[in-house]
């Protein structure tokens, strides 16, 4: 049995009541709260959302100079409309918390700038929380209210969530949307047998996190019991380091790990983890960064990398492996047939919008 450490607890900044820092009992509690919110059905249904979305997007982003910049014209603000479409937080806000989301996800930032991002974030939710005890709607925020009055959840369970939900919803899928269309622009092989065969886009996606995941490489856990674990011997109280991306590269489990291959059977890496602390929002990261693959290799035919690797930047100080800017370019010659109705597309109404 393990007890998980939200990566913040390591810098002295635990996050109160939060289903990432929390076992037993108080998990599976909080866990079963939010499941609905994550269930094929309502991931169908958001799914014409983000669809029309991206295109919305990329039709945006052809008409403006190039090279443009993915993860500013794409990942970041689908990832950002999406959850606020899921939550109920109105994406004419986004400018309002998204420094802070930046912040409260820091990992080598100073403490006072992580802990200003947490109370920035988590205060908002509660002033969302306010106007939606008022006015509630089909989303994420205004079920949990509800879980509140029922008394199933407690007032700081709740501003906590919806803050764990938005911050890691948001960063992580937009971190995992840039290194997929990085790592398929860095294979010309790979990127022309998804052109010819779409349906293998949900596999390269979980390839893509097998083989780069936006999530911390190394997970700490905390033993609560002694435990024995091949020929070492694991005591109560002792900090493990789990390496994930190691784990994720075993040539016992993956042959040729090194190398990309969209074909691989899929969802055997451990980057979403495991067991009882599965990632409830898979499923929704994987519709999503599909969806925006299609529509992005439909759109941009010729799509390629402005820049060489060397001169790509990562954020430095987020907890999740995420680039800071992916800038591309295309042939204005080469349209496929469908991207002029990606021109027309838009957004589906929305309280969120």
């Amino acid at each position: 049995m393990r007890r998980d450490i939200y990566p913040g607890e390591l810098l002295g900044e635990p996050l109160p009541e939060s289903i990432l820092s929390v076992d037993g009992p108080d998990h599976v509690r909080l866990r079963r709260l939010v499941a609905p919110a994550f269930t094929p059905r309502r991931i169908e249904r958001l799914r014409p959302y983000v669809r029309a979305r991206a295109r919305r997007l990329l039709s945006a982003m052809r008409v403006s100079e190039r090279p443009a910049d993915l993860m500013t014209d794409l990942a970041r603000p689908l990832s950002m409309s999406v959850m606020c479409q899921l939550m109920g937080v109105p994406y004419r806000h986004r400018e309002r918390f998204e420094r802070w989301v930046i912040d409260a996800m820091a990992a080598h930032a100073p403490s006072q700038t992580v802990r200003r991002g947490r109370v920035r974030v988590t205060r908002y939710i509660g002033d969302l929380v306010q106007a939606k005890r008022a006015e509630p709607a089909d989303d994420v925020l205004s079920d949990l209210i509800l879980a509140t009055e029922q008394d199933r959840l407690t007032p700081q369970e709740l501003r906590t969530f919806g803050t764990v939900l938005l911050a890691a919803g948001y960063e992580s899928t937009a971190a995992l949307l840039g290194s997929s269309v990085l790592l398929l622009l860095r294979d010309d092989q790979q990127l022309r047998l998804l052109r010819r065969r779409p349906a293998l886009l949900t596999g390269a996606v979980d390839e893509a996190l097998r083989r780069q995941a936006p999530f911390p490489r190394c997970v700490p856990r905390v033993a609560v019991e002694d435990m024995r674990l091949g020929t070492a011997t694991i005591h109560a109280s002792d900090l493990v380091i789990i390496d994930v991306q190691r784990a994720n590269n075993d040539p016992r489990h993956f042959p040729d790990p090194g190398c990309f291959q969209a074909t691989r059977r899929a969802g055997r890496h451990l980057s979403f983890g495991h067991g009882a602390k599965h990632c409830l929002g898979a499923p929704l990261a994987r519709m999503e960064v599909a969806e925006a693959l299609t529509a992005l290799l439909d759109a941009f035919p010729t799509l390629r990398q402005a820049v060489p690797d060397g001169a790509l930047t990562w954020r430095p100080q987020s907890i999740l492996t995420t680039l800071e800017g992916l800038p591309v370019t295309w042939d204005t010659a080469n349209r496929g047939p469908r991207v002029r109705a990606a021109r027309a597309a838009q957004a589906p109404e929305g309280v969120s919008r």
